[in-house]
């Protein structure tokens, strides 16, 4: 479609990511200015989505990958056993800051 969409979503990011706008829907405007007489340049809502992540992923200062490496493993109380007769172990991972994350996704 003439660089419309896969090449607009990484010149949109680029435009953010450099600073010469703030926010996702300046640089689709730019964008749209620039590349196109009349029309949106980037349409699809999954590359528009990916911009609005990529704005919010520079706002927040969040750089992936992420990486964390587990130190230590301790065993504090034993399981609690399910009606079903299965384990249902709760584990908690401490972070750097000292807070914690509960999970009880197992």
């Amino acid at each position: 479609m003439a660089g419309k969409g896969r090449t607009g979503t990484i010149v949109c990011c680029y435009l953010l990511f450099s600073g010469k706008f703030k926010k996702a829907q300046d640089a689709f405007d730019y964008y749209s200015s620039k590349r196109f007489s009349k029309g949106e340049g980037v349409t699809q809502p999954s590359q528009r989505r990916y911009v609005f992540y990529f704005e919010k992923l520079l706002h927040e200062k969040i750089y992936f990958p992420l990486v964390r490496t587990i130190t230590a493993i301790s065993i504090n109380k034993i399981p609690k056993i399910k009606n079903d007769g299965f384990l249902k172990p709760f584990f908690e991972i401490y972070l750097d800051n000292g807070s914690t994350v509960n999970n009880n996704i197992i």
